[in-house]
């Protein structure tokens, strides 16, 4: 799950990179207009950002430790049984 959010990532930086050039030219156009956004906004959608992000690799983390201890249950299980079946009676 994490390369494959990675991946997302990688391909959404990689098409605002594309498109810089566009958002440059519309900058031109607009930068004869007043206008302004506030810090207090920017830094807003700045930390929710951040929280996503964060809260992505946690979940990414948490499905992957299940997963390995699904796989360790099932190796455990296979562990008893070959040292159960060489014990003699």
């Amino acid at each position: 799950m994490f390369h494959s959010l990675t991946r997302r990532f990688s391909a959404l930086f990689a098409a605002l990179a594309v498109s810089a050039p566009a958002l440059a030219s519309a900058q031109e156009s607009l930068a004869s207009q007043e206008t302004s956004v506030a810090g207090g906004t920017l830094m807003l959608v700045a930390y929710i950002i951040l929280w996503v992000l964060i809260f992505a690799f946690i979940v990414s983390v948490v499905f992957k430790q299940r997963s390995l201890d699904r796989e360790l249950a099932v190796l455990e299980k296979r562990m008893d049984d070959v040292f159960d079946e060489e014990e003699p009676s």
